[in-house]
């Protein structure tokens, strides 16, 4: 019980109305919803319930109120005589993810939706394994995760073991290969490529992707490249696939975010050797026993809907450019006829 929950009682008990004390206290409604639900959790009893003429409160909310009255009395008068009464610790919401770029770009649009709050905010990239690891010591609220076909069964057990719930938010059957201006495929009309196309140039990864994933890599046959270069941070990974002719391999969340004109680079399908391989899925994962606060439940929603926009966006280019090729070879058959 915090002394900013009592304050938001006597409010909404004075306002008769949830989205009104909201507004009156500068705070989001299911914000204040969320902290009403808590503390009402915390005495075992509801302080208010719904009626013909809004909010009201409950007999007991009307007998809590009574004590909650002189308290917040004593609270002001102690403002009052101090000049300032120090505010409780900020709130902490961390993210964990699975070296998806997504977290990151959603990171400044929650920054401008909560700045009224104190929130510290902290992002972390991990493997499926420290996103996990994060989770289960409450570092972070969130894990942001994406699992091949192959090792679902094997994810989905790590969260059970470690007390997660699990939500997917996308799946797709296919792998992709980007790669930037310095390579000898960029220029070319190519839409799939195969691995024997791909073995002789360096195949750059994060230093600790291939030991967390033995058996998809080796099915897949990446395996059998004799040059591949690791790193451990994005920028690096970034300018790498910008100046040399390395190629990396990913699933659709790593890179459907990607503007192939703006960050010079293709994004090309990868046709697997075995077919029974592809297929990778994004969710994100939580305690099952830790709910999601407001900032938790405006990331998922966030997260949930620049996925869906960048997954059309990504279909509409990629439909897009099909559809020029397919005109510009009509265009040239055309004037081969004539």
């Amino acid at each position: 019980m915090k002394i900013t929950q009592l304050e938001q009682i006597s409010e909404i008990a004075a306002t008769r109305s949830l989205g009104q004390a909201a507004k009156n206290l500068y705070i989001s409604q299911p914000a204040l919803s969320y902290s009403l639900k808590t503390l009402e959790d915390e005495l075992g009893k509801p302080l208010f319930s719904r009626g013909r003429n809004g909010i009201e409160l409950t007999d007991f909310g009307k007998e809590f109120l009574i004590y909650v009255r002189p308290i917040l009395e004593q609270w002001e008068l102690l403002r009052k005589i101090s000049g300032s009464i120090d505010r409780e610790p900020p709130e902490e919401f961390g993210v964990s993810s699975a070296y998806l770029p997504l977290p990151r770009d959603l990171l400044p649009e929650l920054l401008e939706e909560w700045k009224d709050r104190d929130i510290r905010f902290s992002l972390y990239e991990r493997t499926v394994e420290g996103v996990v690891q994060d989770l289960a010591r409450r570092r972070s609220q969130i894990g942001i995760v994406n699992t091949s076909r192959l090792l679902d069964r094997r994810n989905r057990e790590l969260f059970r073991q470690n007390g997660l719930t699990y939500t997917p938010v996308y799946k797709d059957d296919r792998n992709y290969v980007v790669i930037g201006p310095h390579h000898p495929l960029f220029s070319s009309d190519l839409e799939e490529v195969t691995l024997e196309m791909l073995r002789s140039y360096p195949l750059l990864s994060y230093a600790d992707i291939l030991p967390s994933f033995p058996y998809d890599y080796r099915i897949l046959g990446i395996d059998s490249f004799r040059r591949r270069i690791k790193v451990d941070d994005r920028a690096a990974y970034d300018s790498l696939i910008a100046r040399t002719d390395c190629v990396t391999i990913c699933n659709y969340g790593s890179c459907f975010y990607l503007d192939e004109k703006e960050q010079n680079v293709r994004i090309l399908v990868l046709k697997a050797e075995n077919d029974s391989f592809a297929g990778y899925e994004i969710g994100w994962a939580r305690r099952a026993d830790q709910p999601l606060t407001p900032v938790g439940c405006s990331f998922i929603e966030k997260f949930c809907r620049m996925t869906r926009q960048g997954i059309a966006l990504r279909a509409r280019l990629m439909k897009t450019c099909t559809s020029e090729k397919t005109v510009g070879a009509a265009k040239i058959a055309n004037h081969d006829v004539k």
